[in-house]
């Protein structure tokens, strides 16, 4: 997957008091994606965008769009991406 097409599916991080304490909690970040975007796409994109190692994903849509619950491996840690976001 090119950086170019890694970004078109990848909108933004979705942040809430909800999803915040889903990342101190659970390690998960939650984005806003594309909405033709499979699970596999996001997996990756993810993982090329921002350099860390997906366990799981979760996805559903609401009237905000498509949202990608993100679950990282023990080897990285959510609020860590969140600080390179600029999050936090």
């Amino acid at each position: 997957m090119k950086l170019e097409e890694a970004f078109e599916i990848i909108k933004r991080p979705h942040v809430t008091e909800k999803t915040y304490s889903l990342s101190n909690v659970q390690n998960e970040v939650v984005f806003l994606v594309r909405g033709d975007a499979t699970k596999g796409m996001i997996k990756e994109a993810v993982q090329k965008l921002y350099e860390v190692k997906v366990q799981s994903i979760r996805t559903m849509k609401d009237k905000n769009g498509k949202k990608a619950y993100v679950r990282l491996d023990s080897s990285s840690k959510a609020s860590d991406l969140l600080s390179k976001l600029g999050v936090l």
